[in-house]
């Protein structure tokens, strides 16, 4: 439902304000490496860079986020010179912000959880076939970490559920944050939007 300021937003400068915002929060999130370690791997990091991206998916829609995360991702390859970790990162996101929110309906407890669980589920399931898939050749290529890809695949099946225990965690801590923001901001605008008619 969102609070009904997407339709509001349609062709709107203050769409293109929030898409400019919101994507330079999530790159300079990226950029100035705000993170902190994941427990259980310490190699994995959290960080808040979906945070911008999933209210941007819930204020302006799912394309404008889209745009959002290609920009952040072009930022991280442009800083990084690693195009895989982009890429991840872009695929990680997207997998999140889509479901939820295609799922999400503004002050329902069911549909929250109901979007919450599917974004979760999402992400999972997105990064653990794109890790089988492509961190083993990562690892051989850019970390030089093993030196076949039998080995490599075999460390990252051994890595996989806590890789999965990571991303659900941060998905849920995305949506923790996201919500209550995404629920102020909305009643916000939507009182401007309304004011200005």
């Amino acid at each position: 439902m969102a609070i009904g300021i997407k339709k509001s937003l349609h062709r709107s400068p203050l769409r293109l304000s929030l898409l400019a915002v919101l994507s330079a929060a999530a790159v300079s999130l990226e950029l100035l490496r705000i993170e902190f370690p994941f427990p259980l791997a310490p190699f994995l990091k959290y960080d808040l860079v979906g945070v911008p991206l999933l209210l941007l998916a819930l204020l302006s829609g799912r394309r404008d986020a889209l745009l959002g995360a290609s920009i952040t991702a072009i930022a991280i390859f442009l800083a990084t010179g690693d195009p895989v970790g982009a890429s991840m990162k872009w695929l990680a996101e997207v997998a999140t912000f889509i479901p939820f929110a295609s799922i999400y309906g503004y002050g329902g407890k069911i549909r929250t959880a109901a979007a919450s669980a599917v974004a979760v589920a999402s992400r999972v399931a997105v990064m653990d076939v794109a890790n089988i898939a492509v961190t083993p050749y990562w690892l051989m290529i850019f970390a030089h970490a093993c030196s076949t890809y039998a080995q490599c695949l075999t460390s990252v099946e051994v890595l996989l559920p806590v890789i999965s225990i990571f991303n659900a965690s941060l998905a849920l801590i995305y949506i923790a944050i996201t919500v209550p923001l995404y629920e102020y901001i909305a009643r916000y605008l939507r009182s401007q939007l309304w004011e200005l008619r």
